[in-house]
């Protein structure tokens, strides 16, 4: 992999551009779809290898090794690639609130109901999430993810994309929940009726466990945006299987 080094003002390596992005953000998309798994996403075995090879500082192994790292596209320069920016680092020409170009891309792309539902989910975030991740998929999307610690474990159960996709990440859970409480939270989805249409077998049988994506239109509804909120307030409570 082609890559530079990213230092802050310090003269301190703070993270690292990628040339090629698409192999990164790609092994990216699946550490996401491992959320909540004891496994090592590939990315993360990419990067302590490099750090390894070059020799690089202790606490930048550190931070790969406790996955403290963000996947930044360079849509700031012409240069392209990617950067994995450690911590709470910016990359160079990020803007110091990602959320700023999320809903800018956002307000390009949807319709001004869209946006407003979005934004309301995202308040509600700020206020129930232990974290939000912005980051980007295969495709150049820009998403947002909910995330909450359950036992030490890091778990995402929604993401929403820049398309205005709205996705539930069923798969995240195959690990660390049960299947009664992956039952329940599925009824629970369910009753919401613009939300139907999700095949039972993604909470009845563990090996088909996987994401759903609606249009965010979908949670219009106040009562539905409601609902929705509620299913994932409950689900926070659940106890992992360890």
């Amino acid at each position: 992999m082609g890559f530079t080094l990213v230092k802050d003002k310090d003269g301190d390596i703070c993270g690292f551009w990628f040339s090629d992005a698409k192999p990164i953000l790609e092994a990216h998309r699946q550490t996401e779809e491992m959320q909540g798994t004891r496994f090592v996403s590939q990315l993360q075995v990419n990067l302590l290898t490099l750090a390894s090879m070059h020799s690089l500082p202790l606490d930048v192994y550190s931070a790969i090794s406790k996955g403290d790292y963000r996947v930044v596209p360079n849509t700031f320069s012409d240069a392209g690639g990617c950067f994995v920016m450690l911590g709470s680092a910016l990359a160079p020409g990020e803007f110091n609130r990602p959320e700023e170009n999320f809903f800018k891309v956002l307000g390009k792309q949807n319709k001004p109901e869209i946006v407003e539902i979005v934004r309301d989910i995202y308040e509600w975030s700020k206020q129930h999430a232990d974290s939000i991740w912005f980051w980007a998929d295969a495709d150049g999307n820009v998403l947002f993810s909910f995330h909450y610690l359950n036992a030490g474990r890091k778990l995402a159960p929604f993401t929403i994309d820049t398309d205005g996709m709205l996705s539930l990440n069923l798969g995240s859970y195959l690990r660390p929940m049960s299947t009664t409480t992956l039952r329940q939270f599925y009824d629970m989805v369910h009753r919401i009726p613009t939300m139907q249409n999700i095949p039972k077998a993604y909470a009845t049988d563990r090996k088909k466990l996987r994401k759903f994506s609606v249009k965010v239109e979908a949670l219009k509804n106040s009562e539905y945006l409601q609902q929705f909120k509620q299913a994932i307030l409950w689900l926070k409570t659940q106890p992992i299987i360890t």
